[in-house]
């Protein structure tokens, strides 16, 4: 686990985000839970918020809800010439996509939550770039 915890469980929900019928259900339903606030981005740490993320985006669109999606992700795994970085602090995370100007409240996703580090890390990025976070949805809390 990247907590450096063990688990009897390998709990692994990208696999139902990489099939049509889980990623349209998962995004449907986060996405109706997210319609009770005016969020104006929804964004996620790593593959498994970045797949929920592109869920929520598209499920929201036939509901008439325009959001718009960030993602975040170690500085180590974006490209040195990519002129849309957003860059948090040096040797931390990236924020790309769609994020909103300061003061914007958004929601962050994750897949599953084991010790909060990475999540924790999410919301300082988000933090450090100006917005609140409004809400915070997990699939499985470990």
């Amino acid at each position: 686990l990247s907590s450096g915890l063990q688990s009897p469980w390998y709990l692994d929900l990208k696999k139902v985000l990489l099939l049509s019928r889980g990623v349209y259900l998962i995004g449907r339903i986060i996405s109706e839970l997210l319609q009770e606030e005016a969020y104006t981005a929804v964004g996620g740490y790593g593959l498994g918020g970045q797949l929920m993320t592109s869920a929520i985006v598209a499920t929201s669109c036939p509901a008439n809800r325009s959001i718009c999606g960030f993602y975040i992700l170690e500085q180590n795994e974006l490209k040195e010439d990519d002129p849309e970085r957003r860059i948090t602090s040096p040797g931390d995370l990236v924020i790309k996509g769609y994020f909103p100007p300061g003061g914007c409240a958004v929601a962050l996703v994750d897949d599953v939550l084991t010790s909060g580090k990475s999540l924790g890390r999410a919301i300082k990025a988000v933090r450090t770039n100006g917005c609140r976070i409004g809400q915070i949805v997990v699939i499985i809390d470990r």
